[in-house]
């Protein structure tokens, strides 16, 4: 999606999507989403930090909202440079 001022870009998946009480901290660093007693979890729990970071970096928001069909939706917006 794009308007006169950011560039958004939507990620999905048809995961297990990530419960209300875990979204503000999915980007941090080493979280995962989910129970603690999740033993299928793979991964430092870097990836989504690393991602708000860059983002960020370059003047931009990250998210993520509830798929309506199941799962979860990540987007990020990137200011437009003007004159592009």
């Amino acid at each position: 999606e794009k308007d006169q001022d950011y560039l958004k870009v939507n990620v999905a998946d048809r995961g297990p999507g990530i419960p209300d009480d875990q979204r503000d901290q999915v980007f941090y660093r080493f979280t995962r989403p989910g129970p603690a007693t999740d033993i299928a979890k793979v991964g430092a729990g870097l990836g989504l930090s690393v991602v708000k970071a860059v983002i960020e970096a370059h003047g931009g928001k990250v998210g993520v909202d509830d798929h309506p069909q199941g799962g979860a939706i990540f987007w990020f917006t990137l200011p437009v440079v003007k004159g592009s």
